[in-house]
């Protein structure tokens, strides 16, 4: 018969294993469509290298070039007055940006309490090139045949480290050198990870991400409506900040916009100036008093029925 103490421990480790099972899911499914990591080749996810147009690849965490501009005037710091109506008017903007079939825009609106409290935004973003002939191409090999280890052209064309073969993309993509390499073994796994290589070289397209550790920017406590920040060229931070009358409270809306113009004549829609794996987390730049707050809507019923089926199915769960 178990104790009180022993179902516990059983418990927590039932949780443990759930969790851990729970948490690979989500990380694969995050890594097929959005990435990084649907083609490993280092130690690091971020180290990746897709054989296929990243547009194709991935489906969503992405922003994309303008297909129309916000007007000019709508977005200056003089539009911005106290008043409700032309705080929307500039949303609305970014709104539309946002639920475009192309997005542009990605963002979230929230509370604070304090009047405008200083934040951290931990920005994170990245973009895909396509790969030349300087790039190097890099799979998984764990056991190299023998007699490629012995064959003079394969030691001077190869590089092997940490389970993994690296060889430049100039010399893998001409097909008389693929085929010499080839026909060093007729192991499964060996000629698997040379036509890998050969398609990083022909068709790949690398990932060029930013800091690891990611952009950390700071709005500093201000009564300004707007901050703006370019993180990345073409890709900027956007808050717009509206503390309520009795200055108790502070509605946030923070934002990540694509400021890319699509060129219309440009079949490819432009994918030089598209983002990928875009996000951010939020916090208090400072130790304080300061708490998110819970969001209120200023509407209770909506046009759209399926919003308010929603909120009805939601009812109890806190926004």
């Amino acid at each position: 018969m178990n104790t009180g103490n022993e179902f516990e421990t059983e418990l927590k480790n039932k949780y443990k294993e759930h969790t851990k099972a729970r948490n690979f899911l989500v990380n694969s499914v995050m890594k097929e469509l959005i990435g990084p990591g649907s083609e490993q080749v280092g130690p690091d996810s971020e180290e990746e290298i897709i054989t296929e147009n990243p547009r194709s690849r991935y489906t969503i965490g992405m922003l994309f070039p303008q297909e129309l501009t916000p007007e000019e005037e709508s977005i200056q710091e003089e539009n911005l007055a106290d008043d409700i109506v032309d705080h929307d008017k500039i949303m609305d903007e970014y709104i539309n940006l946002t639920n475009q079939y192309y997005p542009s825009a990605m963002g979230i609106s929230f509370y604070t309490s304090g009047k405008c409290p200083s934040l951290n935004v931990k920005v994170s973003a990245a973009k895909y090139r396509k790969m030349t002939d300087d790039d190097e191409c890099i799979v998984f090999l764990e056991n190299i045949p023998e007699s490629a280890k012995k064959d003079e052209k394969f030691i001077k064309s190869f590089r092997c480290e940490k389970e993994r073969i690296i060889i430049s993309a100039a010399l893998i993509k001409k097909e008389e050198d693929r085929a010499y390499f080839l026909n060093l073994s007729d192991d499964y796994l060996y000629r698997t990870a040379l036509f890998k290589l050969h398609s990083q070289a022909a068709y790949g397209w690398k990932r060029v991400f930013s800091p690891k550790e990611g952009c950390l920017v700071n709005i500093p406590e201000d009564e300004k409506k707007k901050f703006e920040k370019e993180i990345l060229e073409g890709l900027s931070l956007v808050c717009i900040r509206r503390p309520e009358a009795d200055r108790s409270k502070t509605l946030f809306t923070v934002s990540l916009l694509n400021k890319f113009k699509n060129d219309k004549n440009n079949k490819k829609r432009g994918l030089g100036k598209i983002f990928y794996q875009v996000g951010f987390k939020i916090s208090f730049a400072e130790k304080a008093e300061n708490e998110f707050l819970e969001y209120v809507n200023r509407s209770i019923f909506s046009p759209d029925e399926e919003v308010d089926s929603y909120r009805l199915l939601y009812r109890k769960k806190k926004e």
